[in-house]
């Protein structure tokens, strides 16, 4: 076996393992769930029940889009690892 036949296999397989941990992320970010955000008991105020959901909502989305950011990222780096193995295993692979 060559060399460019051993580096196209390694980031094939690295390739494979972030789109795994991108896959993660994206796992994770679609169970996070709104908490509300009045503390132990839930207040009578109808504006106060509101604010209480609106800021766990905010809470909610902010957690979600943080992981969304980092799947997104790990698949970006996913995708270019596997075009690079893609490439090299055509043009520099042909024995």
């Amino acid at each position: 076996m060559n060399v460019t036949k051993i580096l196209t296999i390694c980031l094939a397989g690295i390739g494979g393992a972030s789109g795994i941990i991108a896959a993660r992320y994206w796992h994770e970010s679609s169970k996070i769930s709104v908490v509300p955000m009045w503390g132990d008991f839930e207040p009578l105020e109808t504006e106060d029940k509101a604010l209480g959901l609106t800021l766990g909502t905010l809470d909610a989305f902010t957690q979600s889009a943080t992981l969304n950011k980092k799947a997104a990222r790990w698949t970006a780096v996913s995708v270019l690892l596997s075009a690079i193995s893609g490439v090299l295993g055509n043009v520099l692979g042909n024995d």
